[in-house]
């Protein structure tokens, strides 16, 4: 009985099943980096074969020999008839080289945009907020200095009534 309950409380199958728990679980495994892939990618290259020239005076050549050797290992040799011979050399090098990429599913990079989407909406939002907050609190802190100023008129006012009432009572005691 007890092998039947849970069973059929696996977890596992009940994310399985419901497509809005996969998607959240999917997300968090895309989250802690499990598709992250390292991916070896071998690129071979041709060695490029180089020209290299040399410049010759045909009025001034007169039939003399030409013998020169390029810093490739290539030669070029004319002899005094005119005929032309040119040396190649014969090794060809390939070069390979190795390098260690990593690729990222396409699914981090979305959760992550729409993770920005989501924060900049919520720091516009409390901007927005901020602002109406900034304009209530300098509307209270008006009138709380009109009140203030208020508050001191009728200070001076009811000084101004007391000393006077004191100055009609005492006005025949008082000297001056």
């Amino acid at each position: 009985m007890t092998s039947l309950l849970i069973v059929s409380c696996n977890p596992v199958k009940q994310v399985l099943k419901d497509k809005t728990k996969f998607d959240k679980v999917a997300e968090e495994v895309i989250r802690r980096g499990y598709c992250v892939n390292d991916t070896i990618i071998e690129v071979v290259t041709d060695t490029v074969y180089k020209t290299d020239s040399v410049l010759v005076n045909v009025i001034s050549y007169r039939g003399g020999k030409l013998d020169t050797t390029f810093a490739d290992g290539s030669s070029l040799y004319m002899d005094e008839a005119g005929n032309v011979s040119v040396g190649c050399p014969v090794k060809r090098q390939v070069q390979k080289i190795t390098k260690t990429e990593v690729v990222r599913d396409k699914s981090l990079e979305n959760i992550l945009k729409r993770d920005i989407e989501v924060a900049d909406s919520t720091i516009n939002s409390l901007k927005l907020s901020l602002k109406e907050k900034e304009v209530v609190i300098n509307s209270v802190e008006n009138k709380l200095t009109r009140k203030k100023m208020e508050l001191w008129g009728i200070i001076l006012l009811l000084t101004g009534v007391a000393a006077l009432k004191l100055y009609t009572r005492f006005k025949s005691v008082l000297p001056f």
